[in-house]
C-alpha cells in the first residue's frame, strides 16, 4: 500500500512524537514537496529521516489539481489529492475538507486517528502511548474529531 500525507496529518504526528511511525505502516509513504515547505525545517529534516519519499511536483499537475479545488481547501490540498487519485494511493488526511473532497473522488482517506490505531495495533505503539497520544493532542489544540477520541478513550480504558 502506498500512503500519500498532508500537512494536517504530519503536524499531527509531530505534535505526539509519531512522525517516525507512518512508514512503518506501509509499503511507501509519499509527501509532495510543497507539503514539505508548509512543514518548515525542522520537521521536514525529521520526516525525510523518517524514510518518507519526497516527491516533486510536476507543473502538468497543476491544472488537473486545480479542477480539484474548492473554496475550502488550499492549492497544495488540491495537489496532494489530485497526486493520491492518480496514483491510486490512500491519503493521510487530518484537514477535514480535504477528506470530504477525496471521498467524493472516491479516493480512500484516512486520518492522524487512524494512523494511531494502526500503530498500536501492530505493536509499535502500546495502548498507554495512544491514550498518551490522545492526550497530547487534546492539550495541543490538534483539531481531531472529539467523538472519535472520546470511543478509542473508552476502548483503551485511558486514564
Amino acid at each position: 500500500m502506498i500512503l500519500v500525507v498532508d500537512t494536517s496529518t504530519l503536524l499531527d504526528l509531530e505534535s505526539v512524537g509519531g512522525v517516525s511511525l507512518l512508514p512503518k505502516l506501509a509499503r511507501s509513504v509519499h509527501v509532495l514537496d510543497v507539503v514539505m515547505n508548509e512543514c518548515g525545517n525542522a520537521l521536514a529534516e525529521e520526516i525525510r529521516a523518517s524514510g518518507y519519499r519526497e516527491i516533486a511536483v510536476s507543473q502538468d499537475w497543476v491544472l488537473p489539481a486545480l479542477e480539484l479545488k474548492t473554496a475550502a481547501l488550499s492549492t497544495t490540498d488540491a495537489l496532494v489529492l489530485y497526486y493520491a487519485k492518480v496514483i491510486n494511493a490512500v491519503l493521510i488526511a487530518s484537514d477535514g475538507p480535504l477528506r470530504k473532497q477525496a471521498e467524493r473522488h472516491g479516493v480512500r482517506v484516512h486520518g492522524a486517528l487512524w494512523v494511531a490505531e494502526q500503530a498500536r495495533d501492530r505493536g509499535l505503539i502500546s495502548p498507554e502511548e495512544l491514550c498518551a497520544w490522545l492526550d497530547g493532542w487534546m492539550m495541543s489544540g490538534r483539531r481531531l474529531p472529539q467523538r472519535e477520541i472520546d470511543r478509542l478513550r473508552k476502548n483503551l480504558a485511558c486514564k
